[in-house]
């Protein structure tokens, strides 16, 4: 875990003084760790966001690759005459 600042919960934070020292209302420890956690993890799906459409559109580009590889073997068979029902069992 980081040590990032939290400037969303220190900005609810309510101190006050005790017989104990300083006090916040709002337990800071538990809201720092949570926000960021939260961060963390936002910074985390943008990452895995970003990975998702590269491999889309990687595989969108292999995807048009084989379709035309399958026309250009289709292209070839019919020269040759190579149709499926002219095969020889």
């Amino acid at each position: 875990m980081s040590d990032r600042p939290t400037p969303e919960t220190d900005a609810f934070a309510v101190k006050f003084k005790s017989v104990c020292g300083s006090k916040s209302w709002v337990p800071t420890d538990i809201c720092r760790r949570f926000e960021r956690e939260r961060d963390e993890a936002r910074e985390d799906l943008e990452f895995r966001r970003e990975l998702y459409a590269l491999q889309t559109e990687r595989l969108q580009r292999i995807e048009r690759e084989r379709d035309e590889a399958r026309e250009e073997v289709d292209r070839y068979r019919e020269k040759l005459d190579l149709s499926p029902m002219h095969w020889e069992v």
